[in-house]
Parts: C-alpha cells; structure tokens; sequence
C-alpha cells in the first residue's frame, strides 16, 4: 500500500519528464549510433509511480529498468516477440532529492536517470549484459552504466546538468540487492490473424 504521503509528479513535472527523456533519448542515440529501427528493436515505455503496481514493490533509487514478458504465451509466440522494458520512475525520490537539494533541477536529474537507464536498456537489447544479474555481477554493470552515463552527458549543454554529474560522479554498490522480479504489468497481445 501507498504511503498517502507520497506525492505524484503533477503535469508541468511530468512535461518536464518528457523534455528529459528527449533529451536522454537523443544523447543515447548519438552515442550508441541508434536510427529509429534500431530503436525499435530496444522497445521501452516510462511509467511514474502512478502507473506502477505497489505489489512490484518500490526501489530506492529514482528509476529502475523492469522487464516485462507476457505470461500467457505458447512458446510458439513466445519466441517472435521482445520484451519490453519499463523505465519505472520512483517521482517520491526525486521530489525528495529536489527539496533537499535547492541546486538541483528535474530537467537535468532527469536527463541523467533516463540516460543511465536508456544505457540499461540498449545493453539488455543488444544482449552486451543479461538482465538478471547476481548482486556482484549487478555493481559492476552499474559501475559501467555509471561510467557511461557521465561520459554520455559531460557534452551536452543543459543548464544544471554538470552540478547532477558532480553529485553522482562517485558510484556507490549497494548495500543489498531485491531479488530482481519482472513487474506485474502484462501486455495485451494483438490478436492472432
């Protein structure tokens, strides 16, 4: 259940939102070369918390990368089909992070959490990393993806995203990792012809 504390991000965040995963998305694209096709071979949907089931549980980082499979496939079907990642915005964390930082802007926390978890999903698309990971295997992928992103985004010119990349720039393993669980979301199948 929800804390009735929490606060959803209201539309002018969520527009924000989508400035930044523009942003990200371009920045993702020029660096790992990606044309449209490509990126629909990676295919990938942002959900805030509205949007999110509290049974998955809620992460303690500002977004994390879910993979969704239908679970009601033949394996005839199974196999013609991608799985689809979901960008799963935690909006409690970053409001929190933006008040407790007065430095801190969303458009560019933004931007950084969309292209560290865009990296997430290119990666996974393009099988450079697995997605279930043991928690050593996972601080490593995360030391990359860290790396990645800092190197990503040190070229672009956004107001405010330099001061993100300084606050992130030391990555920090965590202490201990949920077991990683596909979300509880399931994707409705076009009918068979």
């Amino acid at each position: 259940m929800l804390d009735p504390e929490i606060r959803f991000f209201n539309e002018s965040e969520k527009n924000t939102l989508c400035k930044a995963l523009f942003i990200a998305e371009e920045s993702v694209t020029e660096h790992f070369k990606l044309s449209q096709s490509q990126w629909r071979m990676h295919p990938y949907q942002v959900i805030t918390m509205e949007g999110q089931d509290p049974r998955d549980g809620f992460s303690g980082a500002f977004a994390v990368v879910k993979r969704v499979r239908p679970s009601y496939l033949s394996e005839a079907w199974g196999k013609y089909l991608k799985d689809l990642y979901l960008i799963c915005v935690q909006d409690h964390l970053v409001i929190k992070a933006l008040k407790r930082d007065s430095d801190l802007q969303l458009l560019p926390l933004m931007v950084y959490t969309f292209v560290h978890e865009l990296i997430h999903v290119v990666r996974f698309g393009r099988f450079l990393q697995l997605f279930d990971l043991s928690p050593e295997k996972r601080d490593e992928e995360e030391e990359l993806v860290h790396s990645l992103t800092r190197k990503i985004l040190w070229k672009v010119p956004l107001q405010g995203l330099k001061y993100v990349i300084d606050c992130y720039k030391e990555f920090q393993p965590a202490d201990s990792w949920e077991e990683v669980r596909d979300a509880y979301l399931r994707i409705p199948l076009p009918s068979m012809p």
